[in-house]
C-alpha cells in the first residue's frame, strides 16, 4: 500500500497512510510491519542519495501531542502548512538507526486492556518521514505520514471501563468522530459537482476541531496547493458479534476510496511570493535589494520563492553577505521586505491585484507606502501631536509619547544602547500599592494633596511613570513592554522620539 505513494513524496507532496476501525481489529500490528519494512525501500538506490530523512515518531491523545520527551504544540504556519513545533526530529542515515527509533517509539506507546482487546492503543500513533531534496532542482520537501489510529469501541464494551478508561474512550470516539465528520464532508464536496451555487460556500470541513485532524490538514483541506495522496487501511475483526463495527468501519473507507481531493494550482502573481518561480524571484531580488545589489545566483540558486521564504533567516543572511559590500543590517532588511510582502499577501491586502498584475512594477505598489493605495495603514505616534504646536516636548509631555532618556537613566534588565521609554503617567497620579518591575512601590507617598497642588496653573510633574521601548527582532526594530515600567525624572529627557507602528511585522521603527 505504501509503493503509490512514494512517487508523490519523492515529487515534493504528501503521502499518508492510516489504519482505522474497532479496537483489536490488527491495526498497530499492521502498521508496525510497515513501518520495520520501509527502510528496504528508502535506502535503496536514489533515496539515499538524492533525499536526506528526518524522522519524528509522535501520539495524539485527546488534544495533548507527546514525544518520547515532552508535550508540543501543533500550528499552523504562513504557508498553511502544519508544523510540529517543539518535537524531537532525528536525522536518519541507515536501516538499522530507522529500525531502532521504531522500536524505542514503540516501547513508549500507551496500551491498557479492555474488554476487546488486552493491549488497546489508548492513543494516535504518528510517524512522520520528512525527505528533504539535498540536490540542486525545484522539488519541495516530500512527506510520508503512517498513521495508526486508536480502536474506536461501542458502548456495550464500556461495562467495566474505570474512570481514566472511560475518559480515554470518551476523548478517543470524538476525535474519530471529527475524522468521519472530516471524511464526510470531504466526500460531499468532491462527489456532487455542479451543486454548489455562486457565492455559495461548499461543505462545512471541520479539521481545524481536534489535534487528529490537524495533523491531516493536508487530506481534508480544498484549499492546499501541495500534492498529496491518501491511503486507506480499513481493520475489520473476522467475528458475526462485529459485524455492525466492521459494516461502518468499510463505510467510511468506501468514501474516501472514492474522493480525490481538487487542490488549487498556485498561479503566478507578482504580489505574492510563495508563488513566484526561480526566474522571477531573482528579477525581484535585482530590483529590490538595495545598494549594493545582492547577488540573486547567490541567494537564489535555483529555489522558487516559497522554498526561499522557507530558508531560516540565518541562513538567509549568510547568503547574502556572499555578495561584496552588502552588510549585515542590509541583508536583514531585506528578508524583512519580502516577509513583509509575503504576510500583507497572506491578510488579503493584496487581492485587488490578482490577476491584473502581470510585471514587477506591480510590486512597488505593494512594498512602497507612498505609492500604495492598498498597503496596510502604518501607525505613528506623530498621529498624536497638535499641529502647529512649536513648544518645546517637554512641556507638551503627554501619555504615548516616546522619548530618548540620557546616560544617567538606569533601566533593569536592558542592555539596549538607546535608551527609550512610551510615558504612561505622571507619578503623582499613581495609586497606592501599585509597583514598577523592580518591585518598588511607585507613588509611596500618595495623597489627595498632591493632586491639588500639581494641577495648579504652570505647574510641571517631574517624574513620569513610563513603559520600557525594547529592541525587537529585526533591525532597526522596537516593542514596548507595557508591562516593565519604571519611574524617569523629567531631566534624564534628553528629546522626542517618533515610532511607526508595522503591523506586517509586528515592530515599531524610527521615524
Amino acid at each position: 500500500m505504501l509503493e503509490p505513494l512514494l512517487p508523490s513524496v519523492w515529487g515534493g507532496g504528501i503521502g499518508t497512510l492510516f489504519a482505522f476501525g474497532q479496537t483489536g481489529s490488527g491495526k498497530t500490528h499492521t502498521i508496525s510491519e510497515m513501518e520495520r519494512l520501509l527502510p528496504e525501500t528508502l535506502f535503496d538506490g536514489a533515496w539515499s542519495t538524492q533525499r536526506k530523512l528526518f524522522v519524528s515518531m509522535f501520539e495524539l491523545a485527546g488534544n495533548c501531542a507527546y514525544d518520547s520527551r515532552a508535550p508540543f504544540s501543533i500550528l499552523e504556519d504562513s504557508f498553511g502548512d502544519t508544523q510540529l513545533v517543539g518535537a524531537q526530529e532525528l536525522a536518519i542515515n541507515s536501516k538499522s538507526e530507522f529500525l531502532a527509533l521504531i522500536e524505542k517509539a514503540t516501547s513508549f506507546r500507551q496500551t491498557a486492556g479492555t474488554e476487546k482487546n488486552d493491549g488497546s492503543s489508548r492513543s494516535h500513533a504518528i510517524c512522520r518521514i520528512r525527505a528533504v531534496n539535498i540536490s540542486p532542482g525545484v522539488s519541495e520537501d516530500g512527506t510520508l505520514y503512517l498513521i495508526d489510529l486508536a480502536g474506536s469501541e461501542a458502548a456495550r464494551d464500556l461495562a467495566n471501563h474505570s474512570a481514566d478508561r472511560m475518559k480515554e474512550t470518551r476523548e478517543i470516539n470524538i476525535s474519530l468522530s471529527i475524522l468521519k465528520d472530516c471524511i464526510r464532508g470531504i466526500a460531499s464536496s468532491n462527489n456532487t459537482p455542479g451543486t454548489t451555487q455562486k457565492g455559495q460556500k461548499g461543505p462545512y470541513i471541520p479539521f481545524r476541531q481536534s489535534t487528529l485532524t490537524k495533523v491531516l490538514k493536508h487530506v481534508f483541506d480544498p484549499s492546499g496547493t501541495r500534492n498529496s495522496k491518501t491511503a486507506v487501511l480499513a481493520c475489520i475483526n473476522p467475528s458475526f458479534l462485529d459485524t455492525a463495527a466492521s459494516k461502518n468501519t468499510l463505510r467510511y473507507a468506501h468514501m474516501l476510496c472514492s474522493t480525490e481531493v481538487k487542490y488549487q494550482v498556485a498561479e503566478h502573481n507578482p504580489a505574492i511570493p510563495k508563488t513566484w518561480s526561480n526566474k522571477f524571484l531573482r528579477s525581484y531580488i535585482t530590483k529590490e535589494s538595495g545598494s549594493p545589489v545582492i547577488s540573486p545566483s547567490i541567494l537564489a540558486p535555483h529555489e522558487s520563492g516559497a522554498q526561499l521564504l522557507a530558508i531560516p533567516v540565518n541562513k538567509f543572511v549568510a547568503r547574502c553577505l556572499r555578495t561584496k559590500g552588502v552588510t549585515d543590517n542590509q541583508a536583514k532588511a531585506f528578508h524583512a521586505k519580502l516577509w513583509c510582502l509575503h504576510i500583507d499577501s497572506t491578510r488579503g491586502s493584496v487581492a485587488e491585484h490578482k490577476g491584473d498584475v502581470d510585471s514587477i512594477d506591480a510590486i512597488q505598489q505593494i512594498t512602497n507606502p507612498e505609492k500604495s493605495v492598498s498597503t496596510v495603514t502604518h501607525i505613528s505616534t506623530r498621529d498624536l501631536v497638535c499641529e502647529g504646536d512649536t513648544r518645546p516636548f517637554k512641556d507638551r509631555i503627554r501619555p504615548g509619547m516616546v522619548v530618548r532618556c540620557n546616560a544617567t537613566a538606569r533601566f533593569p534588565g536592558t542592555s539596549s544602547q538607546e535608551k527609550l521609554v512610551m510615558i504612561l503617567c505622571p507619578q503623582n497620579v499613581v495609586g497606592k500599592n501599585m509597583k514598577d518591575s523592580l518591585g518598588n512601590e511607585i507613588n509611596p507617598s500618595y495623597c489627595l494633596s498632591q493632586h491639588e497642588e500639581s494641577e495648579l496653573p504652570g505647574s510641571r510633574f517631574q517624574r513620569y511613570l513610563c513603559a520600557l521601548v525594547l529592541s525587537g527582532g529585526l533591525p532597526d526594530s522596537y516593542e514596548v513592554s507595557i508591562w516593565r515600567q519604571v519611574v524617569v525624572d523629567l531631566s534624564s529627557m534628553e528629546t522626542e522620539v517618533t515610532l511607526e507602528y508595522n503591523p506586517a511585522t509586528r515592530y515599531y521603527h524610527i521615524c
